[in-house]
């Protein structure tokens, strides 16, 4: 069983009420002798890798501290519940490579909950019936709204999720795709769209880490994945035209860019249904109808194509996958496969590929049963 940020604030907070409750039924009028008493000796053993909230969350709220001595004394801010008073407690040493979290963290940690984490949501596009469409708020992932989602190559001029809200993406190249996804679901009958250039907010860190974390099973979760090949066109517009013009629209469809690229293994996998587009909408078919072509292409197996389970895969095989295949960032050759190995880790650009893949393969051997952990790589 694994715990994320929220498990252990919720854990704070649960063991904080209940310390005030018994703080109230004793008369004491001293918190310190509720809940921070009741609670505090366990966060004494509480350690936590230094990268585990991630950069921008840590520089906004890990306290200031010596890792030489002691922190002094400080004073506690007032946690979130109502009726609590700020205490002063002994900080704790720091080791080299891990922090014990400060008790001034733990609990200004528990009044900046909304900041650090939101139940699981994501941002969908919408068609309205004026042939337009607008960013929803985020909604709940697990409500009972069918969507179709989009997989492409990053090119210049993508529309951002800024542009959307501002009103200056109509102008950007990028703004084709996000049309065409539009039109084919509204055609398909669904109103809710996903685009990952402008669906998430990638100034918000919090936000991009749980939407990379999340990303598998939004495509997976989808009625439909639409593949926008801009690299491949289709001679003629008719159904026998195209089979007389096949040869050529193939061979550019086997030399895709789509098929290079670090995010789309995912896009390809997580779906029940992908289908494949030309720039002009075109149709030429689906992970059914070109199984065996893109079997070619990837090498993948055709059983991991039709959505098998990817854990009866083998470790090894699964890398290798994704062995030829780039990202532009150099640590998202890493990030690209959490779902691919359904595990989940914080991202951490800067830290590199060797490091984002050891501690990808770390979360892996946890994640496996002791028999199988000793041939993981």
């Amino acid at each position: 069983m694994t715990f994320g940020v929220a498990d252990v604030i919720q854990l704070f907070w649960t063991l904080d009420l209940l310390g005030r409750s018994r703080s109230f039924a004793r008369g004491q009028a001293d918190h310190r002798q509720g809940s921070a008493a009741c609670f505090f000796p366990l966060f004494q053993r509480l350690w936590l890798p230094d990268r585990f909230l991630g950069r921008q969350v840590g520089e906004r709220l890990r306290p200031s501290f010596s890792r030489a001595a002691p922190a002094r004394a400080q004073s506690i801010a007032p946690i979130a519940a109502a009726g609590s008073r700020p205490t002063a407690l002994r900080g704790s040493c720091l080791q080299p490579r891990h922090t014990l979290l400060p008790r001034t963290f733990l609990l200004q940690a528990l009044t900046l909950v909304p900041k650090l984490w939101s139940p699981d949501k994501m941002r969908l596009l919408e068609y309205g019936p004026d042939g337009g469409f607008a960013v929803t708020e985020n909604l709940p992932d697990n409500e009972n709204r069918k969507y179709v989602i989009l997989s492409h190559t990053w090119e210049s001029e993508e529309v951002t999720f800024e542009d959307l809200k501002n009103g200056t993406g109509n102008s950007k190249a990028g703004f084709k795709k996000i049309r065409f996804c539009a039109e084919q679901a509204m055609r398909d009958g669904l109103r809710y769209f996903w685009v990952d250039t402008c669906c998430i907010d990638k100034s918000n860190h919090v936000e991009l880490n749980e939407a990379i974390i999340s990303m598998f099973r939004w495509y997976r979760k989808a009625v439909s994945c639409y593949v926008y090949l801009s690299d491949v066109l289709a001679a003629g517009c008719g159904l026998e035209q195209k089979r007389k013009h096949s040869e050529s629209w193939e061979e550019a469809f086997r030399e895709s860019r789509w098929f290079t690229r670090g995010w789309t293994l995912q896009e390809l996998l997580a779906p029940a249904s992908v289908e494949y587009f030309t720039p002009d909408g075109q149709r030429l078919g689906d992970k059914k109808s070109l199984e065996q072509t893109i079997h070619e292409i990837t090498e993948i197996a055709t059983s991991a194509l039709r959505s098998t389970d990817l854990s009866h895969f083998d470790v090894r095989e699964r890398f290798q996958w994704a062995e030829t295949r780039q990202t532009t960032r150099e640590e998202d050759w890493a990030y690209c496969l959490l779902g691919i190995f359904d595990v989940s880790m914080s991202a951490l650009y800067g830290e590199g590929k060797e490091k984002a893949i050891r501690r990808l393969k770390e979360k892996i051997r946890a994640s496996l049963s002791p028999e199988l952990r000793s041939s993981a790589p």
